[in-house]
């Protein structure tokens, strides 16, 4: 897949996808384009960013306030 040769993110790529998706959708209502070509195209599944919280003693012992 070309997108792991380049080291891409699939937000990367996604927000490719999301502007060709729009382009298409703008040629397609405006009747430049008899279909929607890139309607079937599904984004692909991004990461979830996780972030730890802090426990009680990170909390007491860190403050820096």
């Amino acid at each position: 897949m070309e997108s792991e040769r380049k080291g891409l993110a699939p937000k990367i790529i996604n927000g490719r996808i999301k502007n060709i998706k729009h382009f298409y959708n703008v040629i397609f209502e405006n009747r430049l384009w008899e279909r929607n070509e890139a309607a079937p195209i599904k984004l692909l599944k991004e990461p979830i960013d996780t972030v730890e919280g802090l426990n009680k003693d990170q909390v007491k012992g860190n403050a820096l306030w």
